[in-house]
């Protein structure tokens, strides 16, 4: 981890993202052999099975930044030792909005957040809550071009948590989703953009995936036995 770390520090020096936005996100490991594991929710085959739970932070460009490797449990866990791990890369001063899918989106994971100076943003779950802002629109600028959204920004209150700003998306005059965070200076369009482009780490679990083989655990025991069947 100290290596990775290391490794991760050089490259957002040589070559900074841009903007201080960072995804986190658990992946699930399966295990199938006999050795006592504990089990986890296995996304892509819908049930729970034994495995391995590994927690992934990139940068807003999607390249893996620092890890976490555990028993399955999930972010209320594994996110304070990864926010740690990140506050080692970037320095105590530096700033940080985390992103997260709505999975995550709990009081718990939020002051994890605020303890390590972070703020956070993320979707919140079902059912939508009821705005009483009037909706206003609002914009940003990615790649060059204007992007505006119709939203209603307001502060509610967190059961467990607090304080926290809720962004409401609307279309066709109907609230379509709603945002949370705690960040209150930038822009709500700015934000819904940021949560959007989590994709990013959607898509470096697929390549690593494809070309690192992290779904794969390579430290199976293995007893040696005499082969005495017949071959043509």
């Amino acid at each position: 981890l100290r290596l990775q770390r290391a490794f991760a520090a050089g490259m957002l020096s040589a070559d900074p993202a841009g903007d201080p936005v960072y995804f986190v996100d658990d992946h699930f490991v399966p295990y199938s052999g006999a050795q006592p594991v504990g089990k986890g929710w296995n996304t892509k085959r819908r049930h729970a099975q034994p495995g391995q739970d590994d927690t992934m932070l990139t940068d807003a460009r999607g390249r893996a930044v620092i890890f976490g490797s555990g028993e399955p449990s999930g972010l209320v866990t594994t996110l304070p030792g990864v926010l740690t791990q990140l506050r080692q890369v970037l320095g105590p001063e530096a700033k940080i909005l985390l992103g997260f899918d709505r999975g995550g989106a709990s009081p718990a994971v939020f002051t994890a957040c605020r303890d390590a100076g972070a703020h956070w943003v993320t979707y919140r779950r079902a059912p939508l809550a009821q705005t009483t802002a009037t909706p206003r629109r609002s914009w940003t600028v990615r790649d060059g071009k204007r992007v505006a959204v119709v939203l209603a920004d307001e502060a509610v209150q967190l059961k467990g948590y607090g304080s926290a700003r809720q962004l409401t998306l609307f279309k066709d005059n109907k609230a379509i989703l709603q945002v949370l965070t705690s960040d209150r200076t930038a822009t709500g369009a700015s934000l819904l953009c940021w949560l959007r482009a989590r994709w990013r780490i959607e898509n470096m679990f697929k390549y690593a995936v494809e070309h690192n083989g992290i779904d794969r655990l390579t430290d199976y025991y293995m007893d040696l036995s005499a082969d005495t069947r017949k071959v043509p």
